[in-house]
């Protein structure tokens, strides 16, 4: 059995226990029993032994003798009780006092041969007892018994005089026991060091083994996981891949009988035209000439998947033939026009192609570049410049689209010829959301705090300020990002702040039904912001009226709050809190009998 409050060792993969047989504590509480009860009756019976020879012979000694040794009896009275108060480590330091304590009565009542030789060993085993129970302070021990070592060789220089009369002789018995004492102290440090540094060791090795087998666990559940899903995926790949390809050959090979049907309807439009023209119905004429601009549009919308279809199933073909570039472009720029001018944006046009203005290649795929790289610019400036530049380098031409908007971040460029992916859009909805959803506790703990009114006032704010700002369409890097994100944590704080409002205003017994018809609301109002911002943006091609109106919403919800729902609260509390005036009692008066 092992003594209280020792652990048993335990032993994981060959490495002990942070708490096993050699910690400080169990080495305390192993030794100290055993040495702390027969030391102190051992000193008890010296004090009581040396008093007696006192009062029998009177010498002082004697005295000094009997006094050392009953104060090294209490000290060690002491450990004992603190010992039985589960302090080892104060009971262990109070027990190498009193270990000190009786090694000063042998220093100085033995005679001259014991205690000379007896007093180092002693303070020596003093310096061991402190490596084992008290470890941190090896040196702090040390430091002391060389210093006890002398102070009793000067106490017994004056007791004795005649014992050591050399000087040469008083200095070495004086210098070498010390020098003995410090090179044993630092000794004793050392073993204390090395033996922390073999827990520490053995500690952070069994940590890192059992980290690591955690993670090959881990890493042995999923890579089995990523197995199963690889071979998923692969087979859906594989499967899509087929598809695909089937329905790009499907496209690829229906592409005439596709297009001759819309080319006959054309042609019948046309018809219809001319010959309502010929006989004076110009309603007519602009209904055909309505079909006809709509049927070319599909006619065209008909040819982009037909060729991406193509591209798709590998049988894209090129037609060259030499055309006039110049007029391409100039066609294809009249017809951009009005999408540039849409955003505000100017075109600067930079055309060198010498004195032979043809060029011999696709047309057709040549025109459908540069429309592509033309909206694309379009699209993304605003209030900026767009530019398109042709030159001829020998039997090369270098076809140029610059445009002043948002710009490409270096991984776009990267897979800039990959396939289209929303990914930064997916990105950017993500972190919105987050942030969103991170905000909701925060703004139900601010409520907490200050009220639901003054964090759904501040809310409000944020937003209007926010959308104010959008509606200038900002740069997206770095104040667009900055006031989306800003508007983001207002939505979630707002969130949190309307249900800890909701729980203080709505009665006890409706506040389910009342938080199920809020979150509702909430969700069916998520529908409402984006309808209403695609509507405008079809009409405008531009965002910012639709921020303008949001910004004025939250203003105008602001001041709702500050006004309607705060009376509303307020007057709900009054009736919650119930009249607080003071009771004014009636008293009848008692009746008196006659």
């Amino acid at each position: 059995m092992l003594p209280a409050g020792v652990a048993s060792s335990s032993i994981v993969n060959g490495i002990p226990s942070e708490r096993d047989l050699l910690s400080d504590d169990a080495l305390r509480a192993r030794a100290l029993p055993a040495g702390l009860y027969p030391a102190a009756g051992v000193t008890a019976t010296l004090a009581l032994r040396a008093l007696a020879d006192w009062g029998a012979s009177g010498l002082r000694i004697d005295l000094i003798e009997g006094l050392v040794y009953l104060g090294g009896a209490l000290v060690l009275g002491a450990a004992i009780v603190l010992l039985h108060r589960n302090r080892s480590l104060a009971a262990a330091r109070l027990g190498i006092a009193g270990w000190l304590v009786t090694t000063i009565a042998v220093g100085l009542t033995a005679e001259t041969s014991a205690a000379l030789g007896l007093t180092p060993v002693a303070l020596a085993v003093a310096i061991g007892l402190s490596t084992v129970f008290d470890a941190r302070s090896v040196i702090r021990w040390t430091l002391p018994c060389a210093a006890l070592w002398a102070g009793i060789l000067v106490a017994r220089g004056e007791l004795y005089p005649a014992e050591i009369p050399q000087s040469d002789l008083r200095m070495v018995l004086t210098v070498i026991p010390t020098a003995m004492l410090l090179i044993v102290g630092l000794a004793a440090r050392a073993a204390v060091r090395g033996r922390e540094l073999a827990r520490s060791a053995a500690r952070t090795a069994r940590v890192a083994l059992a980290e690591r087998h955690a993670e090959l666990m881990q890493s042995n559940v999923e890579l089995t996981r990523r197995s199963d899903e690889t071979f998923a995926a692969q087979s859906a790949a594989d499967a899509a891949a087929q598809a695909s390809k089937a329905k790009s050959a499907f496209l690829a090979h229906m592409s005439h009988e596709l297009r001759t049907p819309l080319n006959a309807i054309l042609g019948y439009v046309e018809l219809v035209r001319d010959e309502a023209g010929e006989r004076g119905m110009s309603q007519i004429v602009a209904d055909a000439e309505r079909m006809e601009s709509a049927g070319r549009h599909l006619l065209q919308l008909i040819g982009d998947i037909l060729d991406i279809s193509k591209i798709e199933a590998g049988q894209m073909r090129l037609d060259p033939v030499r055309f006039d570039l110049a007029q391409c472009l100039r066609e294809l720029i009249e017809a951009m026009e009005p999408a540039i001018q849409r955003r505000s944006n100017s075109l600067v046009i930079e055309v060198l192609l010498g004195d032979d203005r043809t060029v011999v290649g696709d047309p057709v795929c040549t025109r459908q570049i540069v429309y592509n790289l033309l909206a694309n610019a379009a699209k993304f400036t605003e209030h900026g410049e767009i530019g398109l530049s042709v030159h001829r380098e020998g039997a090369w031409l270098e076809l140029r689209v610059s445009d002043t908007g948002i710009g490409m971040t270096a991984e776009q460029i990267v897979r800039v010829f990959e396939p289209f992916e929303q990914a930064d859009a997916a990105n950017r909805m993500a972190g919105f959301v987050l942030v969103a959803v991170v905000m909701r506790p925060v703004g139900g703990w601010l409520s907490d705090r200050v009220g639901s009114i003054p964090v759904l006032t501040a809310v409000y704010a944020v937003l209007a300020a926010g959308a104010a700002v959008q509606s200038f369409t900002p740069e997206l890097r770095p104040v667009g990002t900055i006031a989306f994100l800003t508007m983001a944590a207002a939505l979630g704080a707002g969130s949190g702040a309307t249900f800890a409002l909701v729980g203080k205003v709505a009665p006890a017994s409706k506040v389910g039904s009342v938080t199920g018809l809020v979150g509702a609301a909430g969700g069916l109002g998520g529908f409402v912001p984006p309808l209403v911002m695609g509507y405008i943006y079809g009409r405008t091609d531009s965002y910012g009226l639709g921020l303008g109106l949001l910004a004025g919403v939250a203003a105008a919800t602001m001041i709702f709050t500050m006004t309607v729902v705060r009376s509303a609260a307020v007057r709900r509390a009054t009736d919650a809190a119930g009249p607080t005036g003071p009771r004014h009692v009636t008293r009848q008066p008692k009746s008196v009998r006659p």
